[in-house]
């Protein structure tokens, strides 16, 4: 009985440590007054620089003035700018595909010639493709700044699969 009273509160204090300290990506957020878009549980929605954030309570300065929220009453916290990891894997795909297909079939890869490309044509074709099309995907997605949702955190994901008892 004593033994499972300790993980209890072992556990509880535990719960309670992580309960204040605000996520990562908030702190640092925070410390950068990064720009933020917040969505409370009644749907409204604010923008603004968040000024600080503790365990309970963050502040938001808007055209409206500093604003204090707190974590109980939000859904979501965005902040402005995302990677360009999107724009990265359309042009790497993309560029690949287009790549392979210009390289098919006869060309006049060679002085004039009518036939077939020999391989180092085709690589250079492909690479080409692949670094033009990259490199126009990924100036688009930089010239497109989007949200990042920083809370709730997102979970990791898991290769296990839930167990239904």
């Amino acid at each position: 009985m004593l033994r499972i009273a300790g993980i209890c509160i072992c556990l509880l204090a535990a719960a309670d440590a992580n309960a204040q300290t605000p996520s990562p990506d908030l702190a640092a957020a925070a410390q950068k007054q990064a720009e933020v878009r917040i969505t409370d549980d009644a749907g409204r929605e604010f923008e603004g620089r968040l000024l600080r954030a503790d365990d309970k309570i963050f502040t938001v300065t808007t055209p409206d003035g500093d604003i204090p929220f707190s974590f109980e009453r939000i859904s979501t916290i965005y902040r402005r700018g995302d990677s360009l990891r999107n724009g990265l894997i359309i042009g790497l795909t993309v560029g690949s595909v287009v790549g392979v297909l210009a390289s098919l079939g006869n060309t006049t890869c060679a002085a004039g010639t009518y036939g077939p490309c020999m391989m180092t044509s085709r690589a250079s074709i492909i690479g080409s493709s692949i670094a033009t099309w990259t490199a126009l995907s990924v100036g688009i997605d930089a010239l497109k700044r989007g949200w990042t949702r920083i809370y709730p955190p997102r979970r990791p994901r898991s290769a296990a699969l839930p167990v239904q008892p």
